[in-house]
């Protein structure tokens, strides 16, 4: 596609209203992105210029507001466009859908576009029915992440949808993600710094719609989702979810409470657990795009009904502290409709804001608008200075660490027009001394360098650091907000041994090591005990606490001293109440962590029917002995390692869940055949293992007429023989090397051990 220069119909407005971009019909501005030549970029839709009734539209600013092109993209069909990202060549991405496939079929369209507007490539993603991309993004592998949302898969009212695919657009895997439910829509996704990826969409599960959020890994599996609600009869609205630098999402939305409309900024970490829930604005108000700013708040763009004005619709903007507390809102607009959709926040503390005008329109139908502001929501003019930089993220240390010794990375921005030779850059950990480090380089305009200070160390505890630039090019810096970055991280040098046990019996959860996260009154500990002498165990309050989630994280535990096979061992209690469908599933998650704590791997996920352990009961639940169930996860691609436990319990406002007698060893695995009074149960330890002539076999609490068998991996029996004690040896001589299961049963339960065969 050639590139040509629209003669666009453009208006200087006064200067509370920005200015207009627009033909004879309709235009309008969605999305904005600071670019890195100091200017910013748009993308939109319009009506007035293309190849078919609406094509996407890119418009390229300079460092000063003025425009420098605008180019359509489209088919000759119609065009809707959702998402604009920047690429690493200093490129846009833009995506959205088109009705090019034919009748009753849209398909997913994206396009890159090189600096200059010209088109480098373009893509149809068409399966079957309606197929829309609503995210668009690089991957760290050099490929592209899609995500939107299909009706040619799933259920028919559309589910979740994600595309992978590499640098040359072949796809890798596409995937949809729905429930047995009506209709699942992503609406908005960002990369992870593990090379996932975050989705945000909604889901109408509940009978209204309300936030639905995947984490998934690099090869499309699910690690965890989450819904979110802000009322049992609100229509919640997703549309925006950012990375903070704190490494949370912030997820960005409206909700509906069918009389008021408000703006709704939800923030969690990376597990999904809720930091912070906020709603803005009275009366009718429609969020369209949000972003953490650089002062750690948060700043939000949309509009509402009415207004100042006087119009029918007009733009209006909420900044927040980094609480969520508001600090200001502006409306802007005229006597017409006047609509927000994007924001930008851009060098020298400017924001830009862009929409759709009917008020202030120069060529007849709605145009874009573009609105340039001051951090306090001022308009102004946008311009640079020459020596501007600042240290814009604390790579490392962040989150936690198992040793005392780190090394210390952060990036430095040049965001001045000049090249930037030199800078002095300051940090300081804790309270200590402030040090100093003379960078001395050539840094092209808004270009990043990666400063590596190595060898440091401090003591166990948490700790607080922070960097921060000063004298660029040997200049006073008159731009300080943008200097300093903070970061917070943990050293923990502490282990505990195994075999590791807790079983809750010193009446407190905050023990040895344990920590809780999430909503504080959801776990206790409560008197019902699992098996044996168990005096104590671990209870979810879902019964009196309608919604939340709170996680139980272990110390970090050695497995380095075990050997194969190595089990997690634990004993819950649960019944459902019959009024699952009202409300959220009561959910236990087991998640593991091999690295001090800073990502999880869920091992275990059970809700419902597959974690109830007894018949429904609608009153509040206190298990009885024989109304628990062992469970056992295999931890053998752990051995060796130091590792987490997070026993996660999400209310769905249900009943009770009882934990307890939480185990890690090489010791047997009791798989129970029924809900049983266990406390006579077997257990069986064998030695040695790995072995390769004989197998040692001692029976705990052996009963007469158990029988032992030796079964391979296809299930096939080598071997049964009836215990006449409880001790004995088997003859594995004669026996293929390989993993086998040795099993030990009676008329009251299993008990099946791993064993491993050398030669």
């Amino acid at each position: 596609m050639p590139l040509f220069i629209l003669g666009l119909q453009f208006g200087q407005l006064k200067a509370q209203f920005g200015r207009s971009y627009g033909g004879a019909s309709e235009d309008y501005g969605y999305e904005t992105e600071a670019t890195p030549d100091g200017g910013f970029v748009i993308a939109g839709l319009t009506q007035s210029y293309g190849a078919g009734s609406s094509d996407y539209w890119v418009l390229k600013f300079d460092s000063l507001g003025n425009k420098e092109w605008a180019q359509p993209f489209g088919t000759t069909s119609y065009e809707q466009i959702y998402s604009l990202r920047l690429t690493v060549d200093s490129g846009y991405l833009i995506g959205g859908y088109s009705g090019i496939p034919g009748p009753n079929q849209e398909g997913a369209l994206m396009y890159k576009v090189n600096s200059h507007g010209q088109m480098v490539w373009t893509k149809l993603i068409h399966l079957l029915t309606y197929d829309h991309c609503h995210a668009l993004f690089e991957n760290y592998e050099g490929g592209y992440y899609m995500a939107g949302h299909t009706e040619s898969t799933g259920t028919p009212s559309g589910a979740m949808w994600v595309v992978k695919m590499d640098s040359a657009r072949n796809v890798i895997w596409d995937s949809s993600y729905t429930t047995i439910y009506t209709s699942q829509h992503a609406h908005a996704a960002a990369l992870t710094p593990d090379s996932g990826l975050i989705v945000l969409g909604h889901t109408d599960e509940f009978t209204y719609t309300n936030f639905r959020l995947l984490k998934l890994n690099k090869n499309g599996n699910t690690q965890w989702a989450q819904v979110y609600r802000s009322g049992s009869t609100n229509n919640d609205t997703p549309l925006e979810i950012r990375v903070t630098k704190e490494g949370n999402y912030a997820m960005f939305g409206y909700t509906d409470s069918q009389t008021t409309s408000q703006f709704w900024l939800l923030v969690v970490d990376t597990l999904g657990n809720e930091l912070m829930n906020k709603h803005y604005g009275t009366g009718q108000n429609y969020l369209w795009s949000g972003r953490q700013t650089t002062d750690g708040g948060f700043i939000m763009i949309g509009y509402r009904a009415g207004g100042i004005y006087g119009g029918t619709e007009e733009m209006i903007i909420y900044k927040t502290d980094p609480s969520g507390n508001l600090q200001w809102t502006k409306e802007y607009g005229g006597p017409g409709t006047d609509e927000g959709y994007g924001l930008a926040a851009f060098h020298q503390n400017k924001y830009v804001f862009v929409g759709g005008t009917y008020s202030f329109s120069t060529g007849g139908g709605e145009d874009v608008w573009v609105i340039v502001t001051d951090t306090a929501g001022n308009i102004t003019t946008y311009s640079a200075v020459p020596n501007d930089a600042g240290i814009v993220k604390i790579i490392s240390p962040v989150g936690n660490d198992c040793s005392l010794n780190f090394d210390t990375k952060m990036v430095l921005l040049n965001a001045g027009l000049d090249t930037l030779q030199s800078v002095l850059v300051c940090y300081q950990l804790d309270t200590n001394q402030i040090d100093t480090l003379n960078w001395i380089g050539s840094l092209p305009s808004l270009a990043t360098d990666t400063i590596v200070l190595a060898n440091n160390t401090s003591s166990n505890g948490r700790h607080s650091f922070r960097a921060w630039t000063a004298l660029p090019n040997d200049s006073v810096d008159i731009n300080p907000a943008n200097d300093t970055s903070f970061a917070s991280f943990t050293l923990d040098t502490s282990r505990a041994s195994t075999p590791f046990r807790w079983g809750f019996e010193n009446d407190t959860l905050l023990s040895y090591g344990w920590t809780t996260k999430g909503v504080r009154t959801l776990l206790t500990v409560d008197t019902p005990g699992g098996f044996g002498n168990s005096n104590f165990s671990m209870k979810a309050n879902f019964f009196h606490v309608p919604l939340g989630t709170q996680q139980y994280i272990s110390p970090i535990i050695d497995l380095t001293g075990l050997t194969l096979p190595v089990t997690l061992e634990f004993s819950v209690a649960y019944p459902q109440t019959g009024s699952e469908t009202n409300h959220y599933r009561d959910t236990l998650r087991v998640n593991i962590s091999n690295d001090c704590g800073n990502t999880w791997t869920n091992l275990y996920t059970k809700a419902d029917t597959k974690l109830a352990t007894n018949a429904i009961t609608t009153s509040q639940f206190s298990p009885a002995p024989n109304q628990w169930r062992r469970e056992q996860v295999d931890l053998d691609s752990f051995a060796g390692q130091l590792v987490q436990l997070n026993f996660e319990a999400k209310s769905g406002n249900g009943n009770n869940l009882f934990i307890d007698d939480i185990n890690i060893s090489n010791d047997s695995i009791v798989i129970y055949t029924g809900l049983v009074n266990t406390t006579g149960v077997m257990e069986m330890t064998v030695y040695p293992n790995p072995a390769a002539n004989n197998l040692m076999v001692k029976l705990q609490r052996y009963q007469p007429g158990t029988e032992i068998s030796l079964i391979n991996t296809l299930g096939e029996e080598l071997y049964r023989r009836t215990v006449e004690s409880s001790a004995m040896s088997i003859d594995i001589s004669g026996i293929l090397p390989g993993m086998y299961l040795l099993k030990a049963s009676n008329n009251a339960n299993n008990c099946i051990k791993k064993v491993t065969i050398i030669k």
